[in-house]
């Protein structure tokens, strides 16, 4: 008996210590990687864990459910997913980007939400085997209403709305929605299920970084990056946010 306790004692210390050793190496792995981490979670009411699946819409072609992005929040940090990290102050300019497809998939479009550096091309395709009718709105006004057939594409030069938030919108099927920042600079990411992204890497200096979620709007903070040392910026949002 005290033999069995004594061997599951060991099992219960060695689990313990792997773990802690995991987690050492992930952390000494996250200080190795070069850039800005971001993390966005939310401290409010809503359902915690994967995205919630609305009733599948015939019109789309197959039998499958959409599901609903507007929030997800992680069950295991309250991390909040598709939020776009960027910095807003401080940015050195002149930096290109690369193009951006913004795909129809599964009646839906990818990705939720995005950025672009102005003057790169938003290339918009649809992978369903249904058309969509493309609608796009820089806030109110329409700059794109199109028919986009099965396997088509469509290309926006973005240059012109510059600083500007495109919102892009199937007017066959509502849940299909995404959100395209168009930037001046490529430092931005959007976060993943944990609310964790990694902004690419900044000089030393002084910047203010913005997270905007399509449901509450931004969050603004202040970031010091120092040669030599990791630079980390923190966002909460908590549900009382009035997106302006």
């Amino acid at each position: 008996m005290r033999a069995t306790w004594s061997l599951a004692l060991a099992a219960v210390v060695t689990a313990c210590l792997v773990g802690a050793l995991a987690q050492a190496q992930q952390a000494a792995n996250n200080a190795q990687v070069p850039g800005v981490r971001a993390l966005v979670t939310y401290s409010g009411k809503g359902w915690r864990g994967p995205a919630p699946k609305r009733a599948a819409d015939p019109t789309c072609g197959k039998p499958f459910a959409v599901t609903d992005e507007q929030l997800v929040i992680s069950a295991n940090n309250n991390g909040l997913l598709n939020t776009l990290v960027y910095v807003s102050k401080g940015a050195p300019t002149g930096k290109t980007g690369e193009s951006l497809e913004l795909a129809h998939q599964n009646c839906t479009y990818r990705p939720r939400v995005a950025a672009v550096v102005a003057g790169s091309n938003l290339r918009l395709t649809n992978a369903d085997a249904v058309p969509h009718q493309l609608h796009a709105y820089r806030g109110i006004k329409t700059i794109l209403n199109q028919s986009l057939e099965p396997g088509g594409a469509i290309t926006l030069e973005t240059r012109e709305h510059a600083g500007q938030i495109l919102r892009f919108h199937c007017d066959v099927h509502p849940g299909a929605i995404s959100w395209v920042h168009v930037l001046d600079h490529p430092f931005f990411a959007v976060t993943n299920e944990r609310g964790e992204a990694l902004l690419p890497e900044l000089p030393p200096g002084q910047y203010t970084v913005t997270a905007w979620h399509e449901k509450f709007g931004p969050r603004t903070a202040d970031l010091t990056v120092t040669a030599g040392q990791p630079a980390e910026v923190k966002f909460v949002f908590d549900g009382t946010e009035v997106r302006p």
